[in-house]
């Protein structure tokens, strides 16, 4: 449910520069935070799935890292709504928004692969993008709390014990979020 009022809340707000930037204040501390647990820099290439209507961390790690920044979203009107975001802050160079299914994408041109908490179904998209990214690639996906995890595509402890998580970020101070979980790739 939380989801589906993110998702409109973004498409409600996206046409509003001040709004946006507003909207983008609860995700700014999340994302620097993301940022610095993955040591994202100007070399990196990042792929952000799920960026719905207002990509903001996506736009946030090329302005934090220089990172060049791809994101894909499988609502067609998020996709146009983020491009349309990207470019009304000039990010168009730095940011590129596709229509696109985490369980289509292929990563394996990618340095680092974000994963949003209204990803659905986050356990088979982490599945995927684990089997086809690179030995190093890093993944960063967020976590909602653990009394909301009814609102978000489930992942269980089980799921996460396959992979070999090598940092967690708390971040107890968010309303939805509990945890920006990092992993990197180490086989393949």
């Amino acid at each position: 449910m939380r989801g589906f009022f993110t998702r409109l809340l973004e498409k409600v707000i996206c046409s509003s520069k001040k709004l946006v930037t507003l909207y983008g204040k609860y995700y700014n501390k999340i994302v620097e935070r993301e940022a610095c647990l993955a040591d994202l820099d100007e070399s990196h290439k990042v792929l952000c799935v799920g960026g719905g209507s207002v990509p903001w961390t996506a736009m946030l790690f090329a302005l934090l890292t220089g990172a060049e920044i791809d994101v894909v979203d499988i609502d067609h009107q998020a996709v146009y709504n983020g491009q349309k975001v990207v470019k009304m802050f000039d990010l168009q160079n730095k940011v590129r928004v596709m229509r696109s299914n985490g369980l289509w994408i292929d990563a394996v041109t990618y340095d680092a692969v974000h994963i949003a908490l209204q990803v659905s179904p986050k356990a088979e998209v982490l599945d995927h993008l684990n089997s086809c990214c690179r030995p190093g690639t890093k993944i960063i996906m967020r976590m909602p709390k653990e009394s909301l995890a009814y609102d978000y595509s489930h992942i269980s402890q089980r799921q996460l014990k396959k992979y070999n998580w090598v940092k967690a970020d708390v971040s107890t101070t968010y309303n939805t979020m509990s945890d920006s979980l990092l992993m990197v790739k180490t086989q393949c």
